[in-house]
């Protein structure tokens, strides 16, 4: 990881998740995800733009890009409920996928983003 972050790699790759190609983005947050593990320390700068762009690109992906992409989004925090409840909308049809590390993966982004909806609405 040292070497990722002394070269560029790390900025490149947060970078590449702006990409307008779905099978890049889904790729750098794969890369970041597995990077930050390692070092300890989330690379995924998560703003309401790189949710956006990795909600977009979770419906042209693979399976296993889903699974990394879901695994990028849920440390998140959205600052509204309104947020929330958007998120939650586009990652509730991965309930009904065949693999089960996406249907997990979505399971836990849910439960996650629910501790951002008020209660009583």
């Amino acid at each position: 990881p040292s070497h990722t972050k002394e070269f560029g790699f790390i900025k490149l790759l947060q970078g590449l998740l702006q990409d307008g190609n779905s099978i890049v983005v889904a790729n750098a947050a794969a890369a970041l995800y597995e990077i930050s593990k390692e070092a300890g320390k989330n690379y995924i700068k998560a703003n309401k733009e790189t949710i956006g762009k990795l909600l977009n690109a979770l419906n042209e992906s693979n399976e296993w890009g889903q699974v990394y992409i879901l695994e990028s989004i849920i440390s998140y925090k959205p600052k509204e409920r309104k947020e929330a409840d958007e998120i939650i909308e586009r990652i509730l049809p991965r309930l009904q996928h065949a693999n089960p590390a996406v249907v997990l993966g979505a399971t836990k982004n849910v439960l996650h983003f629910l501790e951002f909806v008020e209660d009583g609405d």
